[in-house]
């Protein structure tokens, strides 16, 4: 696929993104108000972070102040346009999905917006996102759930030793748990 460049929307005057998901600024002049200097800059990549939530970032600077971008939208934005509701991650409004899950692959064949409930489905069915139950409810019981210490195997030895009478306090400390957790286990108001 050949690289096509177009501006950034809103700073057309000192960014380019392509349909391959690379950004770079432009070549400008730059005039120096305190002094009357005048400096060329040239055309180079913008240097891409990885943001808290994994997606790839540029920064824009103007008068001192930086601006911080997804590259996912500004590819989005410049090659098929803004879309026609509200960008957000609140139901109703529109992100923009990684077709194939990678959040690295910026290139415009693999983005598109979509409405924030589409997203969801789209992370259950590429497996994003933990399976969910028939209720629509997500699969976090046992040791499916990110929290979770114990295991299903856990769980059953646990209740085999108390069933041999073992002290709950000794089972809790084997299993580097809180005595708490184990009575909620033994009465199974925990790991039904």
């Amino acid at each position: 696929m050949n690289e096509i460049w177009l501006p950034v929307t809103n700073w057309e005057d000192y960014a380019e993104v392509s349909n391959l998901g690379d950004t770079r600024t432009l070549n400008r002049i730059i005039h120096h108000a305190n002094d009357n200097r005048v400096r060329k800059i040239s055309s180079k990549p913008l240097t891409r972070q990885k943001s808290r939530s994994g997606y790839l970032t540029v920064d824009f600077w103007h008068n001192n102040k930086r601006k911080t971008w997804l590259v996912h939208h500004l590819v989005l934005i410049a090659f098929v346009g803004m879309p026609t509701g509200k960008i957000g991650t609140t139901k109703g409004c529109y992100q923009c999905n990684h077709k194939d899950g990678n959040k690295y692959n910026n290139c415009i064949d693999n983005l598109e917006w979509v409405v924030h409930q589409e997203n969801i489905i789209h992370a259950y069915e590429t497996g994003l996102r933990p399976k969910i139950f028939a209720g629509g409810k997500q699969n976090n019981k046992g040791s499916s759930n990110g929290m979770s210490k114990l295991t299903e195997i856990d769980v059953g030895q646990i209740r085999e030793l108390l069933s041999q009478g073992v002290k709950g306090i000794v089972v809790a400390k084997k299993f580097n748990v809180s005595p708490a957790t184990i009575t909620s286990i033994k009465y199974k108001s925990r790991w039904k």
